[in-house]
């Protein structure tokens, strides 16, 4: 045998080898029908019902790591799923505050909100200044909030944005098989509801609202974030900052105040930032721990005597202050 006849001999001998090799099959990613239904049955809810997007999570069953993400809107769609079994989160994206962190594991998903920027911060200087006054307000009785502890309201909390509505389903038993047969299907049907919590907040009673330029209101208190898998609040405490608008008409300041929720038994205390079109300020403090409790209209009323003089220098700009004086004593050689 030549050579030549040799080597190609053995170039065919080595490529039907190869051909007889078994390979694993792939198994392809199986199609499946996510429902969604969002419910926006929520008090004083005031957020577009627009199309979102909705992030489809799915978590192994036992370890709950994060294995497999979709996209669909917000009524779903179908989605491709690898076999196996899950936990299953679904939840709205692009909102603007609230956001997610630690969604690579089932129970550590966690919704939260960003602190305010250093510019808000730097406005509310005189509201900051006079937080540990806070607590020499009315008391709250043992009856409205059982187990309140001075001490475990924090004055020095964090202040952060309100959250945004965050729409959340969730299964915790998702079996996606190997293989249907013929032209079945796999369903996941899911009903999303919000985490967060809106409620309505009027402050009546007040004149000079024309002298008005901005009014900013922050309440102590509240839930920092939402363990979203069980709908559970951290225990991290925060001031909840927003704006309100105010109405001349009806002498009254109002606007709808997203939260987590109310931390249990720590003190909630409404500040009512009051900018005047001179740059003037003027703080309102209420104690409003009761109104949490018992309200499922969640519906906040204070009644107040508040008049907003007009202010001492033309409209615009910024009404100036001057610190103490500091005495200083230096001793001279003469």
């Amino acid at each position: 045998m030549s050579k030549m006849r040799y080597i190609l001999l053995v170039a065919m001998l080595a490529l039907v080898a190869s051909a007889c090799q078994r390979r694993p099959l792939v198994e392809e990613d199986l199609s499946v029908m996510l429902k969604l239904e969002l419910d926006y049955n929520i008090p004083n809810y005031a957020g577009a019902k627009s199309a979102q997007h909705m992030r489809a999570s799915f978590y192994d069953l036992r370890t709950e790591e994060l294995r497999h993400v979709d996209i669909t809107g917000k009524e779903g769609g179908i989605i491709h799923i690898p076999a196996g079994d899950y936990k299953m989160l679904v939840y709205n994206m692009g909102t603007e505050l609230t956001q997610i962190r630690n969604n690579d594991n089932y129970s550590t998903t966690e919704a939260y909100t960003n602190e305010i920027s250093r510019f808000l911060l730097g406005n509310l200087k005189n509201y900051l200044s006079t937080r540990q006054d806070l607590l020499n307000l009315k008391e709250v009785t043992p009856e409205q909030t059982p187990e309140v502890d001075d001490e475990q309201t924090r004055l020095d909390e964090s202040i952060v944005y309100a959250p945004n509505h965050l729409f959340v389903a969730r299964n915790e038993e998702v079996h996606i098989p190997v293989r249907i047969e013929g032209d079945e299907i796999i369903v996941i049907e899911a009903t999303a509801q919000s985490v967060v919590e809106s409620w309505a907040l009027e402050v009546r009673g007040v004149t000079g609202i024309e002298n008005i330029g901005k009014v900013e209101s922050l309440i102590t208190g509240m839930a920092w974030s939402n363990f979203i898998a069980e709908n559970s609040d951290s225990e991290e405490s925060v001031t909840v900052y927003e704006e309100l608008n105010s109405d001349a008409a009806t002498s009254t300041l109002a606007g709808i105040i997203n939260t987590f929720g109310k931390r249990p038994s720590q003190r909630n205390i409404l500040s009512v930032v009051i900018t005047d079109t001179a740059g003037g300020q003027y703080q309102y403090n209420f104690d409003i721990s009761d109104q949490f409790l018992n309200n499922p209209e969640r519906r906040i009323i204070v009644t107040t005597n508040i008049d907003i003089p007009k202010p001492e220098f033309g409209g615009g700009g910024f009404r100036p202050s001057v610190d103490d004086w500091e005495e200083e004593h230096t001793d001279i050689e003469l």
